[in-house]
């Protein structure tokens, strides 16, 4: 049987205070045991990249709330359709340009029912505030302002979030919660690239069984579309939309890459 984790980054792999070399010695282990580590995150192309090189993980990736789909060219031994090539990657690109997501950004600052509410999205700030609203070493910014499919973005006032949400609903494109930001994005989410990638991996063995690690609410989807859905800790299990719905969910009792790694030796012990 062929197991494969499609995992989050951001408060499940990795977080401010924990380094990868902390889960390195697990991730190690699920080479060894060619357990196929996929990671399908809100991060772009340009940061997944500097992580898998950093651990050296050969496998395919999904950036930006499931905007695309990165898989190795040699990776699968049989054809399929892809949308383009990026480096050595062939690209399935589900999610809309980023400067279509821009200009909605702009058409919610609009509307009249929003105009108390400010709108801040990644494409409005300064590389400083990036590091200030996410904590990220400035080159870790830079790469995070590299975005194709996905808009994070801010509310302010508290109160205004729902607002803007429905709004954003209401015009045909799609909002999810994942950390800190609202993340807009039309057409894709992190379950239809993981269903899509585990029907590839169908095609190269029978018997596979799918494991989805996350923390937040924009890993839902992916949590979903697996066999074994793990959710990292925390105690706001019950605000997170869908994940109630989740069915034979499993929690992890520690948060972040304790939680990673706890789901992790679980798995190994199987």
């Amino acid at each position: 049987m062929l197991v494969v984790i499609f995992s989050d980054l951001d408060g499940t792999l990795i977080s401010p205070d924990h380094p990868l070399t902390k889960v390195r010695p697990l991730i190690e282990l699920l080479e060894e045991e060619k357990i196929p580590l996929v990671f399908c995150s809100s991060k772009t192309m340009a940061e997944i990249l500097k992580i898998k090189d950093e651990i050296k993980n050969k496998h395919p990736f999904i950036s930006e709330n499931g905007g695309a789909i990165f898989i190795p060219k040699s990776y699968f031994p049989f054809e399929f359709d892809y949308s383009h090539i990026v480096d050595s990657y062939k690209v399935i690109e589900l999610g809309t340009p980023y400067s279509v997501l821009r200009e909605k950004i702009e058409e919610l600052r609009d509307i009249t029912d929003l105009m108390d509410c400010q709108i801040t999205g990644f494409g409005d700030m300064t590389l400083d505030q990036i590091i200030e609203y996410t904590n990220l070493p400035r080159e870790s910014a830079l790469l995070a302002r590299q975005r194709d499919y996905d808009e994070p973005f801010i509310v302010e006032p508290e109160e205004c979030k729902s607002k803007v949400m429905e709004a954003v609903r209401e015009s045909g494109f799609d909002v999810v919660a994942g950390g800190d930001f609202l993340h807009l994005t039309k057409g894709c989410d992190k379950g239809k690239a993981t269903t899509i990638l585990i029907h590839m991996y169908h095609q190269l063995e029978k018997d596979v069984m799918t494991i989805g690690i996350g923390d937040a609410e924009n890993d839902v989807p992916m949590l979903s579309a697996v066999d074994m859905p793990v959710f990292v800790g925390g105690s706001n299990i019950s605000s997170l939309q869908g994940l109630q719905d989740v069915p034979n969910l499993i929690r992890t009792s520690a948060l972040g890459p304790d939680g990673f790694s706890e789901a992790i030796e679980m798995i190994l012990e199987m």
